[in-house]
């Protein structure tokens, strides 16, 4: 090649120059940009909008009818029965929920922490709930729980607990009950390997050392366990909370919000009001209302872990 070709070749552009001079950290967030607009996309402008509708009297049966109604369906919200059945719904389900798979949970952590025999093989087996779509362990249950057919009820009756079958989903005191042991079921893997995994941090010194101290399992639980493993143990309760507070799938696989209205969770009454009723602007209003006590539960949690 000639010198005056060399001469008249244009240079390359060479971006890392520019990436050079960029202030400490704008290249980062310049990298993160498709993130930024997917959640200003694909987020924000759905809960914007709702919002914006929950203010609207909007009918899909009557679109030519789109009236403007200020808080006229928050004020119909808090005077309408359903609504009232469904916020205690809601809460006795994330109480139960929480309660019971956080117990049961921490149980088994504890017990997979032991050295026992085929240990490994039990921690596989433990995840079999978890890889089930929650649809199907709806209708897992909605089977198990079946009046005619149920294996609950035909094993509790040949162990002598029931003298007669029971319908567990049809009844208003045991409906509400057997969408918890539902939920529980599913919920319960997850939260045990993040305390089982939490667990196996906490060193094995400490135990002998209570143990030379004469302390009993209980002490050795509340003074070396519990300490080691708190801060896990209250994102479990955080994260099952917020999860059953969302709860749809199940209500709608098993019971659909019977009987009488007693396992209408709030985001079951969400969807009736949008997709049955087509009454969109009060579904919108009932959602923000579901969203204010969600972010409502997660500013008691955070203030408590504040405290603590």
């Amino acid at each position: 090649m000639s010198a005056s070709a060399t001469q008249n070749r244009k240079p390359r552009f060479d971006i890392s120059g520019y990436i050079d001079r960029m202030p400490e950290g704008v290249f980062s967030q310049f990298l993160l940009l498709p993130v930024y607009l997917f959640v200003i996309v694909g987020l924000g402008f759905p809960l914007v909008y709702s919002l914006y509708l929950s203010f609207f009297d909007m009918q899909l049966t009557r679109m030519d009818d789109f009236r403007f109604v200020g808080l006229g369906n928050y004020v119909a919200l808090f005077s309408d029965s359903l609504f009232k059945l469904s916020v205690p719904a809601t809460l006795i389900f994330m109480v139960g929920t929480t309660t019971l798979a956080v117990a049961i949970s921490t149980g088994l952590a504890l017990l997979l922490n032991q050295p026992l025999r085929g240990r490994a093989i039990y921690r596989v087996i433990l995840l079999v709930p978890w890889a089930v779509p929650p649809v199907v362990n709806g209708w897992m249950w909605l089977w198990m729980f079946n009046y005619n057919f149920g294996a609950i009820n035909h094993l509790l009756k040949k162990l002598g607990i029931l003298s007669q079958y029971l319908n567990w989903l049809g009844l208003t005191s045991t409906a509400m009950t057997s969408i918890i042991v539902a939920a529980t079921w599913k919920a319960m893997p997850f939260l045990t390997l993040l305390l089982l995994a939490k667990l196996l941090d906490i060193p094995r010194n400490l135990y002998r050392a209570a143990e030379m101290d004469g302390a009993t399992a209980w002490q050795r639980f509340r003074y070396v366990t519990l300490p080691g493993i708190k801060s896990t143990l209250m994102t479990v309760i955080i994260l099952q909370s917020m999860w059953s507070l969302k709860v749809f799938d199940l209500v709608f696989v098993m019971t659909k919000g019977q009987p009488n209205d007693t396992t209408s969770v709030l985001n079951y009454m969400v969807y009736q009001q949008a997709f049955e009723f087509m009454n969109v602007g009060y579904a919108s209003a009932a959602a923000w209302v579901l969203t204010g006590i969600i972010l409502l539960v997660s500013m008691v949690y955070i203030s408590f872990l504040r405290d603590r």
